[in-house]
This record gives structure tokens, sequence and C-alpha cells, in this order.
């Protein structure tokens, strides 16, 4: 029983450097693995904070246009006052003219 134990003490030697460089690799990978884990997270946090800024953006945009629909609105309704004032000038123009025109006409006949 000596020799059996002998035999997978010597097995068990011959493969501890392969666990051992498997185990080095492991850490190694381990190591790459965080720092690769670490600049995911910073990035994740940098378009974070790029979203962020765009959405602060976009709502700045959106107020600036609520804002510009509003002033439309109003010059579109000053717009429908003068033109309103516009047509009852010509209507009151046009009366004078008529008005005018009779008058020349009564003295010609």
């Amino acid at each position: 029983m000596t020799e059996q134990l002998e035999a997978r003490v010597a097995k068990l030697e011959d493969e501890v450097p392969e666990a051992i460089a498997i185990a080095r690799d492991a850490r190694h990978h381990a190591a790459m693995a965080e720092a690769l884990a670490r600049g995911a997270s910073l990035e994740a946090g940098d378009c974070v904070s790029i979203l962020r800024g765009h959405t602060n953006l976009l709502n700045a945009i959106r107020d600036d246009h609520v804002e510009q629909g509003q002033r439309l609105d109003r010059v579109e309704q000053r717009m429908d006052r003068i033109e309103k004032e516009m047509k009852e000038g010509f209507s009151m123009v046009a009366v004078g003219m008529s008005q005018i025109t009779a008058l020349i006409k009564g003295v010609e006949s």
C-alpha cells in the first residue's frame, strides 16, 4: 500500500506546478477582469453623465419651443387685430370714395 501511496503522491507532485500555473493565470485573468470592470463602470458613469446633459439640453430646447409657440400665438393675434383694423379702414375709405364720387357726379349734372 505504500507503493500506491507513493505513486499517488508522486502524481500529485507532478501536477502541482500545473495547478500553480493555473492559479497564476486565474489571478491574472481576475485582475484583468477587475480592471475591465472598473473601466466599464467609469464609462457607464460617463454615459449617464452625458445622457443627463442631453436630457437637460432637450428640456431646455422644449422650453424654448413652448415659449416661441406662445410668442407666435401672440403675433398671430396681433396680426388678426391689425388685419381687422385694416379692413375696417379700407371699408371707411371705400365709403368715403363712394360719397366723393356721388358728390362729383352731383356737381357735374
